[in-house]
């Protein structure tokens, strides 16, 4: 009857509002605990976010933020914890509770587990780039090379522009002796980000790959160069450029001694790199060194 409906529509209405004021009340704890994050204050962050839960435990917001507050206060296992419940709902925050928990097993020193993390995170979304960074960088940790220049490469495959990804990928070749490839990613590297400590860590490993193992014996004109080849020889490589740049670095040595600055030297350096690699090149290597550096 009419009565009824009347009961039934003020019942749902009562509903409604509890439910926006239920949610009005995470927000306002949840934007109070984000300023005491941000204000490296994790503690209070925390039992901000708690109050949050305390309203609703199955909150997607409330759970990755406090996931968050918790590694940054190095409480890795409630991290991983916290960032679980927001990867079983399937919905909103799903990349960044992957990268906490990930991070978090690292950080525990479960390398393994954080790869498999990162490779499952890649299966049950469109796959994000800092997902292959990560698990790169946690290759590189356990210094499995091959698979960590796989993933580095699926990085910027997915986002070019990513400048973390450049420089581990210069890293990974100048742990290998690869001088071309460790210059051209580094080199790549600073084109987006020029003036911090991670720059001036390119900018050596660049210019440590052009001088090579140079020395000269004192009171001599001699110069000896120690070529040392690099981890993998393929076809299409860069093999008869890691030689040329052998014999420059001999030429760059001389060239200091006649008063040439270090920038100077740089400058010609990578105009023989230049001028070499345009001599080699091939439309047959489709490796990311050739069409894309």
């Amino acid at each position: 009857n009419l009565t009824t409906m009347k009961k039934i529509i003020v019942l749902l209405v009562l509903l409604a509002t509890a439910s926006t004021y239920a949610q009005l009340s995470i927000n306002e704890f949840v934007n109070q605990g984000i300023k005491f994050h941000d204000a490296g204050e994790y503690e209070k962050a925390i039992e901000t976010y708690k109050m949050a839960l305390e309203v609703d435990k199955e909150s997607i917001l409330a759970n990755y933020e406090i996931a968050l507050s918790y590694f940054s206060s190095e409480k890795y296992a409630l991290a991983i914890q916290h960032a679980d419940k927001v990867i079983e709902k399937n919905k909103d925050n799903l990349v960044g509770a992957y990268l906490i928990k990930g991070s978090a097993l690292d950080m525990q020193g479960k390398t393994e587990e954080s790869i498999n993390t990162y490779k499952n995170a890649i299966e049950k979304t469109w796959g994000h780039h800092l997902f292959y960074y990560n698990i790169a960088l946690d290759y590189y940790k356990i210094k499995d090379l091959d698979n960590a220049e796989k993933y580095a490469i699926e990085a910027l495959n997915a986002n070019f522009e990513h400048g973390s990804s450049h420089l581990l990928l210069a890293n990974i070749n100048f742990t290998r002796n690869n001088k071309v490839e460790t210059i051209l990613g580094a080199s790549y590297f600073l084109l987006i980000e020029q003036n911090t400590s991670r720059s001036k860590n390119a900018y050596n490993m660049i210019t440590k790959s052009f001088n090579g193992n140079v020395s000269k014996e004192e009171g001599s004109n001699k110069v000896t160069v120690n070529i040392t080849m690099p981890e993998k020889a393929q076809e299409d490589d860069f093999t008869s450029a890691e030689l040329a740049l052998g014999i420059a670095a001999a030429n760059n040595h001389n060239k200091k001694e006649e008063g040439a600055t270090d920038f100077e030297i740089l400058i010609s350096s990578m105009d023989t790199l230049i001028s070499l690699l345009h001599e080699t090149a091939t439309n047959s290597n489709e490796s990311i060194y050739f069409t894309k550096y």
